[in-house]
């Protein structure tokens, strides 16, 4: 068991990766979050990841709809999905993610940037979506899922954007696996930023009150643990920073890796500008490269430890 001094360092990193005000009142849904968790947020999905010892599913695909009705890839959770794979990698933990056709490219072009390997399965059929989840985790059998910054379905089973704006016909329902992860004795971690996405179901009630269309856009899916941050991506990057504290070792490695991964997602849009710009939700590639070179500082970790 962590000390009270011990455990206040989660407390900053929690701090830390909900502290930029993201327009969907980010503090109170972690405010939310801290009402139900014992734990700091990060310390407490971290500690489930420590545990696994086979693989570990990531899931992700948050599709945009632009105003064509062209559908495209955001920065936000493509980058934070790379980064969990080099992180969990470093921890001998084997990543296998799970995506639709949109992000299919993308994610590759990041794994490849951040030097990273991994099985990517792209699933494209809406029908075929429960039977090709079932498969894969018959085959591979992991001990954890992380949804990051994916598509949860509302109170009437529809998805949405954060307009409110019904987006069923183009997503994948990927979180049905966590349903079906809920019978198999599988962890579950959620991780989002606004309210829709899988995970969230933790704190609808908190969405539907302070988030703008919360009534409609609040996502009901559960999953075990949730961490919200200010981006999907940052938290991510705060899961790592816990994990990394827990088990002594780097897994952020150095700030310098966000110029990579932002240069391999020159085809994502910012998914609230909704054009191709070097940011995530209006936060600009050097606030996403402060927060990594915060969250280093903050668990004691030279920039370049993962790379001596």
């Amino acid at each position: 068991m962590l000390s009270g001094a011990e455990e206040a360092v989660f407390d900053e990193i929690d701090a830390l990766i909900t502290s930029k005000e993201n327009g969907r009142g980010i503090k109170d849904l972690y405010a939310a979050v801290r009402e139900i968790s014992i734990s700091p947020m990060c310390l407490s999905a971290a500690k489930d990841i420590l545990g696994v010892k086979g693989s570990v599913f990531i899931v992700t695909g948050f599709p945009v709809v632009l105003d064509d009705g062209s559908v495209v890839g955001e920065t936000d959770g493509a980058l934070g999905t790379a980064r969990l794979v080099y992180g969990l990698s470093i921890l001998g933990k084997y990543c296998y993610v799970i995506t639709d056709q949109v992000y299919s490219k993308p994610i590759s072009d990041l794994l490849n940037a951040i030097g990273v390997i991994s099985n990517i399965s792209v699933i494209k059929k809406r029908e075929k979506v429960k039977k090709e989840l079932s498969r894969l985790l018959k085959d591979y059998r992991p001990d954890a899922i992380i949804a990051i910054e994916l598509p949860g379905r509302g109170y009437d089973n529809r998805y949405r954007d954060m307009n409110g704006r019904d987006i069923t016909p183009y997503v994948v329902p990927l979180d049905q696996i966590i349903d079906i992860a809920k019978g198999e004795d599988i962890r579950t971690i959620g991780i989002g930023d606004g309210g829709n996405e899988a995970g969230m179901g933790w704190i609808m009630d908190a969405v539907k009150r302070v988030v703008k269309n919360g009534e409609a856009i609040a996502s009901k899916v559960k999953t075990d643990q949730l961490v919200v941050g200010s981006t999907s991506n940052w938290g991510a990057y705060g899961l790592l920073a816990a994990l990394g504290n827990l088990a002594n070792k780097p897994l952020l490695c150095n700030s310098d890796t966000e110029e990579r991964l932002f240069t391999a997602a020159s085809g994502l849009v910012d998914g609230k500008l909704k054009v191709k710009a070097p940011s995530v939700d209006g936060f600009s590639k050097e606030e996403s490269t402060e927060m990594i070179k915060k969250l280093i500082a903050l668990i004691h970790y030279d920039e370049l430890a993962c790379e001596d």
